[in-house]
């Protein structure tokens, strides 16, 4: 088997030990999705379209729950229009930002709330605080995101 090995300017200046961390991330992140994607085959039985793979992730990213109220998603309901919408947490229009630590999974309903605003703008003091728990204590989101 052939192999074409590109590497980035951005790269080449690393140091090899930061290299090596960089493809042991990358692999552990490719098993990862591997995982996530038989887990939605057990679940759902069929492959899942990467849209599909996406709102699955953060589901299960997020402990099943809308990140924003807290209320359970059901995950039988993920493709239902009008159910749940992949947010922006920084909007889109402000930041072109499309990164997985940029994005939840949210009821229809809160995302209708939080229109272009970021999550603290929308919501009252007590909301804030209990989103802001919620966060905090949910080891499987993404460091980024906290």
């Amino acid at each position: 088997l052939d192999k074409i090995h590109l590497e980035f300017l951005r790269e080449i200046k690393k140091s090899y030990k930061d290299r090596g961390d960089i493809k042991k991330m990358q692999e552990e992140n490719f098993k990862y999705k591997e995982g996530l994607k038989e887990h939605f085959k057990e679940c759902f039985e069929k492959e899942p379209n990467s849209n599909e793979l996406l709102k699955f992730r953060l589901l299960k990213e997020q402990e099943d729950k809308c990140i924003y109220s807290g209320k359970p998603i059901d995950i039988h309901r993920l493709n239902e229009i009008g159910y749940v919408e992949v947010d922006h947490i920084v909007p889109r229009s402000w930041f072109k930002n499309d990164a997985p630590s940029n994005l939840a999974l949210v009821l229809s309903s809160e995302n209708q709330s939080k229109r272009n605003r970021l999550p603290y703008q929308y919501m009252v003091k007590e909301q804030w605080e209990e989103f802001e728990d919620r966060v905090k204590k949910n080891t499987k989101l993404t460091k980024a995101k906290n």
